[in-house]
C-alpha cells in the first residue's frame, strides 16, 4: 500500500513538472519553432517572462506581446506564419516587444528572413521611444544592412554586404548604451559579423528596447527572439532552450 502511494506521489509530481506547450500568441510570452528552421510550439511563459523570449507569429493577431512603434505611420500584418509591413510601397512600419523593457546594456535581437522578395530590408532593432529612434540590422534578396531611421538624421543605410542567399538569419547585438553590432547566419547559431561595433552617439540615445522594423512588404519575418548577452550559439535563434 506504502509502495502504491509513493508510485502515485512520483507519478504525479513529474506530471506537475512537465512543461505546458501551446502555439505563441497573447498572453504568451516564450514562443518560437520547436526544431530549427521549423515554425511551431514550445513551451511559454506568461508575461513579462524571462529573457530569452522568442516569437513565431504562428497566428494572425499580434496581441498583447507587442505595440506598434506609433511614430511611424506603416502597421503589421500577420498571415499565420509571419509578420510583415502592411504597405505595398516605402513606408517605415515598426513594432516593439512587450514583455522585457527596458532591456540589458548588453543585449540581442534576431530575426528569420526566409522569403525577401525585393532590395528594401527589414529586420530586428533598438529603439527609444521618447527621442523616436531605431537602429537596425536587416536583409533582403541580396544584401545585409545595417540602417537607421532616426530624428537626427532620418532613414540612413551604412555598410551594406552581400551575403549567400540562404543566410536568412540577421541579428542585432547591443554592445553598450550607444554600440551596435549586425551578424548573420545561415543556422541561426554560427554567427558573422557584417559590421565592427557601431557608435551611435549623436544619432541614437539609447536604445532600450527591442523590436522589428519594415521599411516595405518585402521581407517577411517568420521568428523573433531576444536576449541578454550576446547572440544565441548554443541554439538556433527562436529555438529556445
Amino acid at each position: 500500500m506504502r509502495a502504491a502511494v509513493l508510485l502515485a506521489l512520483l507519478v504525479a509530481g513529474e506530471l506537475a513538472a512537465q512543461p505546458t506547450r501551446v502555439t505563441c500568441g497573447p498572453p504568451t510570452a516564450r514562443c518560437g519553432p520547436a526544431s530549427s528552421g521549423l515554425p511551431g510550439s514550445v513551451t511559454t511563459t506568461t508575461l513579462p517572462g524571462p529573457l530569452p523570449n522568442a516569437d513565431d507569429f504562428n497566428r494572425t493577431t499580434l496581441g498583447s506581446n507587442w505595440a506598434p512603434m506609433a511614430w511611424f505611420p506603416g502597421t503589421t500584418t500577420l498571415n499565420g506564419s509571419t509578420i510583415n509591413s502592411a504597405q505595398a510601397g516605402i513606408g517605415p512600419t515598426g513594432v516593439l516587444w512587450v514583455p522585457n523593457q527596458p532591456m540589458p546594456t548588453v543585449a540581442y535581437a534576431c530575426a528569420r528572413i526566409p522569403a525577401a522578395t525585393g532590395s528594401i530590408p527589414a529586420g530586428p532593432c533598438f529603439a527609444n521611444t521618447a527621442t523616436h529612434d531605431v537602429i537596425c540590422c536587416g536583409l533582403d534578396t541580396t544584401q545585409q544592412y545595417w540602417f537607421w531611421d532616426t530624428t537626427a538624421s532620418g532613414y540612413v543605410v551604412g555598410n551594406n554586404t552581400t551575403f549567400v542567399p540562404s543566410t536568412v538569419y540577421v541579428g542585432v547585438e547591443r554592445l553598450g548604451a550607444l554600440s551596435y553590432r549586425c551578424s548573420t547566419s545561415v543556422d541561426g547559431k554560427t554567427w558573422t559579423a557584417q559590421t565592427g561595433p557601431q557608435d551611435m552617439t549623436g544619432t541614437l540615445t539609447d536604445g532600450t528596447r527591442v523590436g522589428l522594423y519594415f521599411r516595405s512588404n518585402l521581407a517577411p519575418v517568420d521568428c523573433f527572439e531576444t536576449g541578454t548577452g550576446a547572440l544565441p550559439t548554443a541554439h538556433a535563434c527562436c529555438v529556445l532552450p
